[in-house]
């Protein structure tokens, strides 16, 4: 009996050490994917030094019943304060508050709380010309900035930017609705709202794109599983130039 009970020991003291550190990653990746997206340097770095922190909490408090339940506390406290501050500092009453990073991809520069990453695409991709991509990564609110550069007959402005929009939400599988009543269009630019449906609830993008000659840019702003607000929206918006607004 003595050995049973001390080979069972054996196995939970071997099983807390992995128990603690998978529950405080868990929760420290969940807080920084809704801040950073989930393919940002800093979620991976915070949810590793995370994770090390757990494992020796554990190790060291893992001997007697008493130690694993201290352990224990410890590390639902750390969960529960990740996933309670990822909540706050990813509301739109908190973000829209904060000063945002500039982007400045090509000539359209924005603002955005999110990292930017290029994605590599088929040379073929596109038939009369070149295509670069860059995303958020985050599938939360997805926002996609697409460079066109054409060499043959290609669509007007607006038209590449309805297809590149109704792309994106047939890709997420989302249902499109319908198109801002009073879009800012004009010969080589273009900004809208739309709305769409995504798992049965109702959602507003805002795109924008900019033209010089056969060069488009499209900047998209899609939230797929996080609404964004009023408020979210209009700095969304109002941060958004390019080369010749800048210059004006």
């Amino acid at each position: 009996m003595e050995t049973n009970e001390a080979s069972d020991a054996k196995n939970i003291e071997r099983l807390w050490i992995p128990l603690c550190t998978v529950l405080v990653i868990a929760g420290v990746s969940s807080a920084c994917t809704s801040i950073w997206g989930r393919n940002s340097n800093i979620t991976l770095i915070a949810a590793a030094a995370a994770g090390a922190i757990a494992a020796v909490i554990s190790y060291f408090l893992r001997n007697t019943k008493k130690k694993r339940i201290a352990s224990l506390v410890i590390c639902v406290c750390i969960f529960a304060l990740s996933i309670g501050t990822g909540v706050f500092l990813s509301s739109d009453s908190w973000l829209v508050k904060k000063e945002w990073p500039s982007h400045n991809i090509g000539h359209i520069t924005f603002s955005y709380p999110s990292q930017f990453k290029q994605h590599k695409t088929k040379e073929d991709l596109l038939a009369n010309g070149t295509v670069s991509i860059y995303s958020n990564d985050n599938m939360n609110r997805l926002v996609t900035y697409i460079v066109y550069d054409f060499t043959d007959v290609h669509p007007e402005l607006s038209d590449s930017l309805a297809g590149a929009v109704l792309s994106l939400l047939q890709t997420s599988h989302a249902t499109f609705l319908s198109w801002s009543d009073d879009p800012d269009i004009k010969p080589n630019k273009v900004q809208t709202r739309f709305t769409y449906k995504y798992r049965g609830k109702p959602y507003t993008g805002t795109a924008f794109a900019y033209s010089e000659g056969d060069h488009y840019e499209l900047l998209m702003f899609i939230p797929l599983q996080k609404q964004f607000s009023g408020e979210m929206l209009k700095r969304i918006e109002s941060e958004i130039y390019t080369d010749a607004t800048l210059i004006d």
